[in-house]
């Protein structure tokens, strides 16, 4: 059996009319083949694995893009 998972992410940086002024997409795609048969908790763990993985690359992508593109608009 296998798992596909794709996520995309938008962020967008709206005026007054609203109108965007600055954004920036991050995307992940995970796949894995696990073997017929599984047990409830072996695919969860799969998928959890997936989710975990789509997470960890949307935040490191968006903490690049963020710092990057719209650092402007950021509060330090």
């Amino acid at each position: 059996q296998r798992y596909d998972a794709t996520l995309q992410v938008a962020l967008e940086i709206l005026d007054a009319r609203p109108m965007t002024i600055a954004d920036v997409v991050a995307s992940a795609k995970r796949s894995r083949t696990v073997p017929e048969g599984l047990s409830v908790n072996e695919r969860d763990k799969a998928l959890y694995e997936i989710s975990d993985g789509l997470a960890r690359e949307i935040d490191q992508q968006m903490e690049q893009l963020i710092r990057s593109y719209l650092g402007r608009w950021l509060v330090r």
